[in-house]
C-alpha cells in the first residue's frame, strides 16, 4: 500500500511524484501560479526532494498525487532495500563499524577499516 509518509526517500532512489491540481480547484489562479512557480523552481535545481515533500504535504489538500508505477517501486526496491539498506546491513555486521551514526545517504562511510595504521 501506497504511503505518504517516506516521499522523500522514496523521490531521493527514484523520481519526483507525478502531481496535478484537483479539478474542484483548478479555476484557482492563485494556485494554479504557486504550482507552476514550484514546478519551475524545482526544474531549475533551486530545491530538493526534502522541499518538493514540503510542498506536497503543505498543498496535499488541493492536490491528487499520483501513485508510482511498478517499475517505480522496483527501482526504489532495488537501489534503496538492496542498495543501501542491505549492503549497510551487510557490511555493519561482517566489516565493522565505527559508530552507531544511521547516516543520511550522503555517501560517507561509517565502517572500520580492516587494518591497523602503522603509528
Amino acid at each position: 500500500m501506497w504511503s505518504n509518509e517516506h516521499n522523500e526517500n522514496y523521490m531521493i532512489f527514484t523520481e519526483p511524484l507525478e502531481f496535478r491540481i484537483n479539478p474542484e480547484y483548478a479555476h484557482e489562479d492563485e494556485l494554479v501560479q504557486i504550482v507552476t512557480q514550484f514546478r519551475k523552481a524545482y526544474a531549475a535545481g533551486e530545491l530538493d526532494e526534502k522541499d518538493y515533500d514540503k510542498f506536497l504535504k503543505g498543498y496535499g489538500e488541493y492536490l491528487i498525487v499520483d501513485k508510482p508505477t511498478f517499475a517505480n517501486n522496483m527501482k526504489f526496491m532495488v537501489q534503496y532495500q538492496f542498495g543501501y539498506m542491505y549492503l549497510r546491513y551487510l557490511l555493519w555486521n561482517f566489516v565493522g563499524r565505527q559508530n552507531d551514526v544511521q547516516g543520511k545517504y550522503d555517501n560517507t562511510s561509517n565502517y572500520a577499516p580492516t587494518y591497523a595504521s602503522p603509528q
